[in-house]
């Protein structure tokens, strides 16, 4: 079994069509304003939010699934940061909390990788949601949450049975 979700355009649309202005705007105050504190602001923010706009847009010219899953693990990059791949050897649990159905895992270490913002983003997750692990299903184009949370679970039980008929 393969199940593939695509991602929504809608949301990275309105993450560029927010940022990007603002972006634009501190821009503009940057080359034509002569405070050095409107320039150290103005170069912070380019600097902070242009990788979630170059990110967006990525996101939104790609025609990769936010989502795979099937009988070897969970491929997602449903939200920022993106996680990738996830075996179920590694999978305790999955729970929803709020928007997101966090994937729980015996080591979240080995999942707080990436460049040093995709660090601190998972370091937060992990802090406030227990794990670095979360799949944001308001991003994915989904018939129902619960036909996703029963496809997950179907799966781990699956991989779980092979697992368990090649001890026996």
């Amino acid at each position: 079994m393969k199940t593939t979700y695509k991602l929504k355009l809608k949301n990275n649309l309105v993450v560029i069509a927010i940022i990007a202005p603002i972006i634009i705007f501190f821009t503009v105050i940057l080359m034509y304003d002569e405070g050095f504190s409107n320039q150290l602001i103005s170069s912070l923010f380019i600097c902070f939010f242009c990788p979630f706009v170059a990110v967006s847009l990525k996101s939104l010219l790609s025609n990769k699934p936010g989502l795979i899953i099937d009988h070897e693990g969970i491929f997602n990059r449903s939200g920022i940061p993106v996680i990738g791949f996830v075996p179920w050897e590694d999978v305790e649990s999955i729970q929803w909390k709020g928007p997101w159905l966090c994937v729980f895992t015996s080591n979240n270490e080995k999942y707080i990788t990436g460049n040093i913002i995709s660090k601190l983003m998972k370091r937060y997750n992990t802090k406030h949601l227990g794990t670095p692990i979360f799949i944001n299903y308001q991003n994915l184009v989904l018939v129902d949450i619960e036909i996703l949370m029963d496809q997950l679970y179907s799966a781990m039980e699956e991989h779980n049975e092979k697992k368990q008929n090649l001890l026996n």
